[in-house]
């Protein structure tokens, strides 16, 4: 027993895991530690304008750069991939500024639209590219330390994110506990993550990790990986969509508090899904791409991947369930419960959601994103329909987010089968060739 241990442990990809793991679990306990102090400086409806403003955001994204950031990982020469991080930050500079016009032209609509009347169209317009910037070049920096697999820098960038994040937003709370606020540093924050990556990388002097970002742009490169604005970005957008769809509805049927109940339900659930299957993803994409080219099974990864998700997540799931109300009214006080009752019935579409990550990691190397946008507009329609029968048959938040994470399943179920399916089906092909 224990040498078969040992021998786990001395497997390069839990190496690899163990270390994204780590990383992002001392973040997590950051946040976790610093949580029941912040809920207790903001109001729900602080947290609620936040929860409205980083789902706008989500939004944007997968169009932000038209998703080229995720293929940083796949060309098998640096200086194309390069080329394509480039390309990925000219298309975000274009694309905020964009955003930046539109918001301007438009004002109180977009506004009372997005729910954030109570924060200003100046504010706003500011904000949102500035945080579509600051993501887009975290995510450019995070894919190309994936590429190179220096996952300690990483898990470095992280940490440091997280102790940053929440030691000002406890520090400016004494003071200034805004929804207003808590948008600036989460902005302040992304940004730094991003520069911490770069420099870390552009500083260690080794020619093969340097990455030089002067948005320039190559079209050849565009032309080589346009499934990704094709058919990933839709199906980002999608995804995002059906993540944030219940933040604009209860933005504007119930208001921001019901917003703030939500959004900071789904922060304590995105824990397991942050802190493990996040970085399993990180790992096993550029694992499983690696066995791709060189001719190798893949269903093996994919699996037991899965499969190993889906063991470590039944606990934390039935916690939930059975204890939601009374956790939350434990932990983030009294005025809270609401949040826990939101929990119990969400934290079952998280588990289904936690436990494909292996799956959707698979899908950019078995050039599977016209299901997956398929699949993403299935996702969509259903999740939809399932907040709206909540709201119309019981004009409750609970309710209307219950049925929506019911539906939501489906897809996930749909996404894990399929995925093995194919993985297997190539593997196959390998073994007759």
């Amino acid at each position: 027993m224990l040498l078969s241990i040992h021998k786990l442990l001395k497997n390069k990809l839990i190496q690899n895991i163990m270390i994204v793991s780590g990383g992002t679990a001392g973040a997590q306990i950051l946040s976790l530690l610093a949580s029941p102090i912040i809920t207790r400086l903001y109001t729900p409806e602080a947290i609620g304008i936040l929860g409205s403003f980083l789902a706008i955001l989500a939004i944007l994204l997968p169009l932000a750069s038209l998703s080229f950031p995720i293929a940083i990982v796949l060309p098998k020469k640096n200086s194309n991939a390069i080329k394509v991080a480039n390309n990925s930050l000219r298309i975000a500079l274009i694309f905020a500024l964009i955003v930046f016009v539109i918001i301007l032209l438009f004002q109180e609509n977009v506004t009372g639209l997005l729910g954030l009347d109570d924060i200003g169209t100046g504010f706003i317009a500011l904000a949102l590219p500035l945080a579509v910037l600051a993501s887009t070049l975290l995510a450019i920096c995070t894919q190309w330390v994936i590429r190179h697999k220096l996952f300690k820098i990483n898990a470095k960038a992280i940490v440091a994110q997280s102790l940053l994040l929440n030691l000002t937003k406890i520090a400016v709370g004494m003071f200034a506990p805004f929804g207003k606020s808590l948008i600036i540093l989460t902005i302040f924050a992304t940004l730094f993550q991003g520069l911490f990556l770069l420099l870390s990388v552009n500083l260690k002097k080794v020619k093969n990790h340097f990455l030089p970002l002067n948005a320039s742009f190559d079209m050849q490169q565009v032309r080589r990986h346009k499934e990704f604005p094709l058919f990933r970005s839709p199906q980002g957008l999608l995804v995002n969509l059906n993540q944030n769809i219940p933040v604009l509805l209860l933005a504007s049927l119930f208001g921001a508090t019901s917003v703030g109940f939500y959004a900071l339900c789904r922060t304590v659930l995105q824990l397991p899904v942050t802190l493990i299957a996040k970085s399993v993803n990180d790992v096993i994409y550029p694992q499983v791409n690696q066995a791709f080219n060189n001719r190798r099974p893949i269903s093996p990864l994919i699996v037991k991947g899965t499969m190993w998700l889906a063991l470590i997540g039944v606990i934390p799931l039935l916690i939930f369930i059975l204890f939601g109300p009374e956790l939350f009214t434990l932990v983030f006080g009294d005025g809270w419960r609401l949040a826990g009752a939101l929990s119990q019935w969400l934290s079952v579409w998280f588990y289904f959601n936690f436990i494909n990550r292996p799956c959707v990691a698979a899908i950019p190397v078995l050039r599977l994103e016209r299901f997956l946008l398929l699949n993403s507009l299935l996702n969509f329609v259903l999740s939809s329909l399932g907040f709206y029968i909540g709201y119309s048959l019981f004009s409750d938040d609970v309710y209307a987010v219950a049925i929506y994470s019911l539906f939501g399943i489906i897809p996930q179920l749909i996404i894990i089968s399929f995925v093995i399916y194919s993985a297997k089906q190539h593997d196959r092909q390998l073994v007759d060739n």
